[in-house]
């Protein structure tokens, strides 16, 4: 398993084969934004799909530009799903709003699931069910 972790940024950025683990801290800002999707950039590169598995137990709000930016960005790049765990219910409400208009707004996107845990445990097996539906179409 291929591990990068960029641990010296306040969000962690970590790649661990075809998932790009985030743990969120503070508000995201642009630059956060862009260290995180080349890492998925890399990862869909290498594996040809790509799962977000976001840790929101630390994660404020989300910058205007770093919405805009990621926004765009979504728009050309079909990330397989997004597995969120942690949070207050504002944060994950925040999270789930934006991976619908992601969802809305890009052909790419029409077989994209977001969902949240309470969990890292739960939102792991849950990829691993989604990367065996995958398999087995």
């Amino acid at each position: 398993m291929t591990q990068k972790d960029d641990s010296a940024e306040k969000n962690v950025v970590r790649v661990e084969g075809d998932i790009v683990f985030v743990k969120r801290a503070g508000e995201t800002q642009l630059r956060d934004v862009q260290r995180m999707c080349k890492a998925m950039e890399d990862t869909l590169a290498a594996h040809g799909r790509g799962f977000w598995l976001f840790d929101l137990k630390d994660a404020g709000g989300f910058g205007a530009e770093a919405r805009k930016w990621a926004g765009e960005w979504e728009k050309q790049h079909a990330v397989t799903a997004l597995a969120a765990f942690g949070g207050s219910l504002e944060i994950r409400s925040l999270t789930k709003l934006i991976a619908t208009a992601v969802k809305s707004s890009s052909p790419l996107r029409s077989e994209f699931i977001a969902e949240f845990f309470n969990t890292e445990a739960e939102a792991r097996a849950w990829i691993d069910a989604q990367r065996a539906r995958l398999t087995d179409r």
